[in-house]
């Protein structure tokens, strides 16, 4: 199952599982172990995609929302998305931590009974893709000696940390669940082209500015998931946050939104835009010809002077080549769901447009 935008599926496991299959990181060649942690993975989703019913999931009709539809009035259809989601993630989760805990042995791995209790789903799962869960005094997995090395290798190198040295969870079970090796090799580049159809611009993009300086950084945030190239543009160092919110990094957000029958986006970051707007006149043509078509318009609504209670303020709006715009939140006006080399080339041009910040 593909992970495209526009598809409709079978039922809601089969979109679920579109993604986890979509955001894997391909198989190592010859390395006997990795390669078999990543079949066993892997054929756990396709297990799932096609007998979801049979392991005792609850399938429905898949649904979807379009773009900016409110979720309003249709909150079981936001649980028929998210319910698999969060089953999945929750099996994988207990997989991660098994695998943690584990010793190899001769069939595979084993935890102390004292240590680790699986649940209903995780034996039911792991029964239905030929690997047989065992418990008396241990709990023992029997998916063979070279996948256990595979799997405890890939739990380990999985480990991601906060700022604070403490697991970041969530990113270590994505890591782990998408059989993510070596972090260093860009494959979320190459899921987000083959989502967005983009024949290879994406991935392109993503090389040429890994080579420019930016970097790359994944972001985990409860079912929202992106991938970003950014360079720094705060007074100093600070969190990312999703493009719409973010004021500090420049670059590109690639995302992934569950509910979305386009669940796959590109965005621009943009910070410091008010002053990259006034200086229009030092823009490229492609620059300005990006902002002029896509950049929202001022429409007077008002937002940008709604604490001012003399009424005086003037409206943020600024010109651009006679055109009032809108300076506020431009990741909601520059994204898009499909690219062209017409787009890939604008965006480059308005990300190169931002040197005239570096100059002193």
């Amino acid at each position: 199952m593909e992970a495209k935008n526009g598809v409709v599926y079978q039922n809601n496991y089969a979109r679920a599982i579109a993604f986890y299959q979509a955001t894997c990181a391909p198989v190592v060649e010859n390395d006997s172990e990795k390669e078999a942690a990543h079949k066993f993975i892997t054929s756990i989703y396709q297990m799932i995609g096609e007998q979801a019913d049979s392991l005792g999931f609850k399938t429905v009709p898949d649904v979807s929302f379009k773009p900016w539809e409110t979720q309003k009035g249709r909150e079981a259809d936001v649980k028929a998305v998210r319910t698999p989601l969060a089953k999945i993630d929750e099996l994988m989760e207990q997989l991660y931590s098994f695998c943690r805990q584990a010793e190899i042995t001769e069939c595979g791995l084993s935890v102390s009974a004292n240590d680790f209790t699986p649940k209903k789903m995780f034996k039911s799962v792991l029964s239905g893709v030929g690997v047989a869960v065992t418990k008396n005094e241990r709990i023992e997995l029997c998916c063979g000696k070279k996948c256990a090395e595979g799997l405890k290798k890939l739990a380990e190198i999985a480990i991601t940390t906060n700022l604070d040295g403490t697991e970041n969870l969530a990113k270590s079970v994505f890591f782990f669940s998408r059989c993510v090796f070596d972090d260093n090799v860009d494959w979320l580049s190459h899921s987000f082209d083959n989502m967005l159809d983009a024949g290879g611009k994406i991935v392109m993009l993503c090389k040429k500015l890994s080579e420019l300086g930016y970097c790359r950084e994944v972001m985990i945030d409860g079912r929202y998931l992106s991938l970003n190239y950014i360079k720094e543009y705060g007074k100093k160092p600070s969190p990312l946050k999703k493009a719409w919110a973010d004021k500090n990094h420049l670059g590109i957000e690639i995302s992934y939104e569950d509910l979305c029958i386009m669940p796959a986006t590109l965005q621009l970051r943009l910070p410091r835009f008010t002053e990259f707007l006034s200086r229009v006149d030092e823009m490229p043509n492609e620059a300005k010809r990006l902002i002029n078509e896509k950049l929202k318009s001022c429409d007077g609504c008002r937002y940008c002077v709604q604490t001012d209670k003399s009424g005086t303020r003037p409206l943020a709006a600024v010109k651009v080549e006679g055109i009032a715009k809108c300076p506020y939140f431009p990741a909601f006006s520059l994204r898009w769901n499909e690219v062209n080399d017409v787009l890939i080339e604008q965006i480059e041009s308005v990300l190169d447009t931002y040197k005239i910040f570096d100059t002193k």
